[in-house]
């Protein structure tokens, strides 16, 4: 159930395909083989309220935050870290060499003593997938 947030300026969104992003992300962080299928749920979202360094408006940020369960060895959360951080630094960086920008990426880990849920994607996903073959 591990979580990938994606946070940045709205400053950035003329510049960069927001979408496509996620979705590079999204892949990145489960071609790593840390999460079971379908187990990934990766958002982004705009912040059009911010203040970054000497609060020159044309500053620009991208965060992300993936937040997994215990478990994983520190090497799996470093490869996890990079390979994130490297897809989003290949969008990035022709932004990066023309305009003031940061980006962080972190893995955070859920305590799950406090956290529940409930999820079928893995089961909606085989119906899709079993449809697709027979049709």
């Amino acid at each position: 159930m591990p979580h990938l947030k994606v946070e940045y300026s709205g400053n950035l969104e003329p510049r960069i395909d927001f979408a496509a992003l996620l979705r590079s992300a999204h892949e990145a962080a489960f071609d790593v083989g840390c999460f079971a299928p379908n187990s990934i749920r990766s958002r982004a979202v705009r912040r059009d309220v911010f203040v970054v360094g000497d609060g020159d408006p044309a500053n620009a940020f991208v965060h992300v935050e993936i937040r997994i369960r215990p478990g994983r060895s520190a090497e799996q959360k470093h490869r996890l870290v990079r390979a994130v951080f490297e897809h989003i630094w290949g969008v990035l960086e022709p932004v990066h060499c023309n305009s003031p920008v940061g980006l962080t990426v972190e893995v955070q880990e859920i305590d799950i003593e406090f956290r529940l849920f409930r999820e079928n994607f893995e089961e909606h996903a085989d119906a899709r997938a079993s449809a697709k073959s027979n049709g």
